[in-house]
């Protein structure tokens, strides 16, 4: 849904893993669920994808990962829960009309970004995602700059920002905790939903 539908970025997991970097990718159409923004912002100072609950369809690629593959990629998701996606709500079509009997899909554990009425944001490049974010809050504009060039640049710093726009997302009405699909899908008893970046 997110990067992880990038092979220079599988590329990337399964060789900092000692794993063979070859997997196959699927296209396929989606029901009922797209690529959201999840509400935080990542150590490189993007802004992460995450699923969100949609009407129609989305295209998508389903990732074959073995066992060690998935554990690599599992890893590698702190701020994620990768959670069964069922086929009954979001059935997940591949190009010869079969729908898979069961995929898995990492929802976002900080809730997602939303718009001015409250509907989840979907994901857009980066410049746009920032810029709109940066035009409807002062306190954000106070934190990070003006534009998406000062705000990666005062992200990328430490932590400490981060966190603060985190809380920022929320105090601002910007995110919503409850938004996505790991609400929905019912994350494992245990398993907090508030861990940072």
């Amino acid at each position: 849904m997110g990067s992880n539908a990038a092979p220079g970025q599988l590329r990337r997991k399964f060789t900092a893993a000692g794993i063979r970097p070859v997997v196959p990718l699927t296209p396929a159409t989606a029901h009922g669920v797209a690529p959201g923004v999840s509400a935080h912002v990542s150590r490189s100072a993007y802004l992460p994808a995450a699923p969100v609950r949609v009407a129609g369809a989305s295209r998508l690629f389903v990732v074959w990962v073995d066992d060690a593959q998935l554990a690599a990629l599992d890893a590698t998701e702190p701020n994620y829960f990768r959670l069964p996606l069922p086929p009954d709500s979001f059935p997940v079509t591949l190009p010869s009309g079969e729908v898979l009997p069961s995929c898995h899909v990492y929802a976002g554990r900080h809730g997602c970004l939303v718009g001015e009425e409250g509907e989840p944001l979907r994901l857009a490049p980066q410049p746009e995602l920032i810029g709109r974010l940066l035009a409807r809050s002062a306190n954000l504009r106070r934190l990070l700059g003006r534009t998406p060039e000062e705000f990666v640049t005062r992200a990328r710093r430490d932590d400490g920002t981060r966190e603060a726009v985190h809380a920022l997302f929320r105090s601002d009405g910007l995110a919503d905790p409850g938004a996505g699909l790991a609400g929905e899908l019912s994350p494992p008893p245990g398993r907090g939903r508030d861990r940072r970046p």
